[in-house]
């Protein structure tokens, strides 16, 4: 036998888990739609490192952008080459390019908070030496991704390459 008078009794609490329910399953959705931001709406952070070998670009500092803006296949179709000349360049904000310039054996990092929107980081490395007129080794596209939020670029002689974040913490 059931006990009808238990489920009667039950309906609010039934009412309330299936509502608890519900908004648990949109706020994981919505986290997984690919917003940039977390529970309470921040931006997302990232982390990307720089390890420079000892020596790069024929001895003499390399420029090299990194570029953070929604509009980025407009930025991908000037490459590497034409980059660093370019008015374009001038015209992003501080929050949408971030401008480095290497020596010699030299580390850095940078701290990004990805606005909604941005679904690509460009890399851009101004190698005058480098013979190779495609940007191959120059330029460098990530895809941010939420439970990705650390990446390392080695800087090379001649080219930049991802290369595997040690003792992370993220």
């Amino acid at each position: 036998m059931l006990n009808t008078k238990l489920i009667k009794g039950g309906g609010i609490y039934m009412k309330w888990t299936v509502f608890l329910g519900l908004i648990l399953s949109i706020l994981y959705f919505s986290s997984c739609a690919g917003t940039r931001t977390d529970l309470t709406g921040k931006p997302v952070r990232i982390r990307i490192d720089f390890r420079t070998e000892s020596y790069i670009n024929d001895g003499i500092k390399l420029p090299l952008d990194v570029i953070v803006t929604e509009n980025s296949d407009s930025y991908l179709k000037i490459g590497p080459d034409k980059w660093f000349g370019k008015q374009e360049r001038l015209n992003l904000l501080k929050d949408q390019l971030y401008k480095f310039s290497f020596k010699n054996g030299e580390n850095k990092n940078i701290l990004i908070d990805l606005k909604p929107g941005i679904e690509k980081i460009i890399i851009y490395a101004g190698y005058d030496n480098n013979k190779d007129r495609n940007g191959e080794g120059k330029k460098m596209v990530l895809f941010p991704e939420r439970w990705h939020l650390h990446y390392c670029i080695e800087v090379k002689s001649d080219r930049i390459e991802q290369c595997k974040v040690e003792n992370s913490t993220d």
